[in-house]
């Protein structure tokens, strides 16, 4: 009577895991969206007077939780890109010296999760909206490709690529 019990038990604790999982576990398409949306976070530039060598520490420490070390960004103003975390943090403690406030929104995102791989090509556009230190407002449309990767049941960005304004991407 005892080994019917557990094992109808167990088959209830069972059938209960697989609810939760199919109707309130996190797909991939909302881990990587959750991603893209903490890579917005970082990079936001705050008004708020804050020590700049702080945000840049900051910023270092949350960039290792949506970008994989050997992420490569590419802007075609720029001639090229930036290799690494530590060039991409480099690159966000720089634009603090640019703009006094500037925030990042994706719109349109698109994600194709690549069969059999642990991969997903997203795209997007990206709208930049900030002042800069003369105080000059700046909106700023681009399309941008992202690579991404599965690192266990997270996602993380392995390379950007921010199209200029006369190509679409």
């Amino acid at each position: 009577m005892r080994t019917k019990a557990l094992a109808a038990a167990a088959a209830a604790l069972g059938v209960a895991a697989i609810i939760f999982f199919v109707f309130f576990g996190k797909s991939d398409e909302d881990r990587i969206r959750e991603a893209l949306a903490r890579l917005t976070q970082v990079v936001e530039i705050k008004d708020d007077g804050s020590n700049p060598l702080l945000r840049a520490a900051r910023v270092r420490d949350d960039l290792a939780q949506v970008l994989t070390d050997d992420v490569h960004v590419s802007i075609s103003e720029l001639g090229g890109g930036r290799q690494g975390r530590q060039g991409i943090a480099d690159a966000a403690a720089q634009a603090q010296l640019l703009f006094t406030s500037a925030q990042v929104d994706l719109r349109h995102v698109e994600i194709k999760l690549e069969t059999g791989a642990p991969t997903a090509q997203v795209s997007a556009e990206a709208r930049l909206t900030g002042k800069r230190r003369g105080g000059e407002s700046r909106r700023d449309d681009r399309n941008v490709d992202f690579l991404l990767v599965k690192d266990g049941s997270q996602w993380k960005i392995r390379s950007i690529t921010v199209w200029s304004p006369d190509r679409g991407g």
